[in-house]
This record gives C-alpha cells, sequence and structure tokens, in this order.
C-alpha cells in the first residue's frame, strides 16, 4: 500500500522543516512564528492550528530528530553470525546517524534551550522510546538466543551508547571537538563492542 501524505500532513512537514531550519540558523529564542510560516510556505493560522506554541514546534522536531535515529537503524538479530559482526555493524550505523550534520547542528540548539528551560525539555523527552531502539531489540535477541548473559538488557544498552556517545557524540554535540575521523569512529566501536562483549557474551 502506498503511503501518501495528506495535505494536511504535507504542510505539517513543511512546518516542522521551516522550524528546525530557522532553530539551526537564529537559534530557537530567535525563531519567531511568523518567520516559520513565511518559510514554510504556509498561513500563520495554518502554524498555529498544528502547533499552538513555539514550545510544541521545539517538542514535535525533538520527536522527529530522536525518532528517525531511533527507527532508521536495523536492529535484526542473526543466529548464525558472530556476535561482534553483528553488533559493529549495527553500532556503526548508529553513530553514523548521531554523526551527521543535520542531527549535531538541530542537537546544539536542543541543548541550548535545555540550559535555559529545563522544564521545555522534560516534556519533549518524556513519551520518547527509553530502551535504546536497535540496540535493544538485538540485544534481548541475543539473550533469548542464549548467547548472551544480560540481567537488565535495558542498562546494558544504555551502557553501549554511553561508550559510543561519551566519545564520539557529546563532544561534538557541545561543540568542545571538530568532527571525529572514520578511523576514530572505526576504532571507538570495535573497542566498545570488545568491552560489552567481553562483559556479557556466553563463553
Amino acid at each position: 500500500m502506498t503511503n501518501v501524505k495528506t495535505y494536511s500532513q504535507r504542510k505539517r512537514a513543511a512546518i516542522l522543516e521551516a522550524a528546525a531550519e530557522e532553530f539551526r540558523t537564529h537559534g530557537f529564542r530567535e525563531t519567531s512564528m511568523d518567520r516559520v510560516a513565511d518559510v514554510a510556505q504556509v498561513s500563520k493560522r495554518t502554524v498555529y492550528k498544528h502547533f499552538p506554541s513555539k514550545d510544541d514546534l521545539y517538542r514535535a522536531i525533538t520527536h522527529e530528530l530522536v525518532l528517525r535515529e531511533h527507527y532508521s537503524i536495523d536492529g535484526s538479530y542473526h543466529a548464525k553470525q558472530r556476535l561482534r559482526t553483528q553488533l559493529i555493524r549495527i553500532a556503526t550505523q548508529e553513530v553514523d546517524a548521531f554523526s551527521s550534520d543535520t542531527y549535531l547542528s538541530t542537537m546544539r540548539v536542543l541543548l541550548a534551550e535545555a540550559f535555559r528551560s529545563p522544564e521545555i525539555v522534560q516534556k519533549a523527552f518524556q513519551d520518547l522510546p527509553t530502551n535504546g531502539g536497535a540496540f535493544f531489540e538485538w540485544i534481548t535477541a541475543a539473550i533469548d538466543d542464549g548467547r548472551l548473559e544480560i540481567d537488565d538488557p535495558t542498562l546494558a544498552t544504555h551502557q553501549l551508547l554511553s561508550l559510543l556517545k561519551g566519545l564520539l557524540f557529546w563532544p561534538q554535540a557541545l561543540s568542545m571537538q571538530g568532527a571525529v575521523s572514520k578511523k576514530t569512529q572505526t576504532k571507538v566501536i570495535g573497542s566498545a563492542v570488545d568491552m560489552f562483549l567481553d562483559h556479557y557474551e556466553v563463553r
């Protein structure tokens, strides 16, 4: 069945795209609903119909960004394939997703607002998935297959994500360093996967 967006859905998508671009260019505080309407080429009334406030826009953009990363990664498990090979494949996809220019630049804007208005961030993240997406899917499948021994798969998922994001995402997101080379990414991914499997893989 073809996934065809309705007129309203197309307008909503245009507003979100325009708002995200305005946030990245001018910051959350300096972005106005009038400007978002102009860039999206819709009426101000249409913007407010979909998003009653700028906080609602912030929340929607956060959801779009996080869920796009969350669901774009293939976390499929293969019983006959080495765990290390599979985990490196998933980790590489994860790193590519959160290292993209669009993801990083948008996240910087969202993070900047988080320090000013933490209540907005709490609302934005309160109903987002918290289990780690592809990693959680893969880990639970490997546990069911008897190849990982883990009591708390959610904790294990966050441990693995922390190993990756601690070196490959947060320093860039906070503008503490520039882009990380592919060679460094490969090294960090391999080391994180080895540490994870050394602790949890059934020998």
